[in-house]
């Protein structure tokens, strides 16, 4: 029988640095991880890039997908190149 992994949990694990292989995220999830490996709320992820803190929660849970120039906002806010949210 198949054995199921809760996604937020392997979401969880991946908040350590050393743990990169995000190749099957979506960049909802991408965000989250970023978020908590920089120690940020989304409130100060919100704050950092100029977006709202509901936005900010709307791209982690996957209902919004954030454009080109937000997704620039938000690298710069979690010190990472934007291209790592495109897997």
């Amino acid at each position: 029988f198949p054995v199921t992994i809760d996604r937020k949990w392997w979401v969880g694990m991946l908040d350590h640095p050393q743990y990169d292989d995000l190749n099957d995220f979506s960049v909802g999830e991408l965000i989250l991880i970023a978020r908590r490996r920089a120690n940020l709320s989304q409130e100060d992820l919100g704050r950092r890039a100029n977006i709202d803190e509901q936005t900010v929660r709307r791209y982690e849970n996957g209902r919004t997908i954030p454009s080109c120039d937000r997704l620039e906002r938000i690298a710069k806010a979690v010190n990472h190149p934007v291209d790592w949210f495109y897997r």
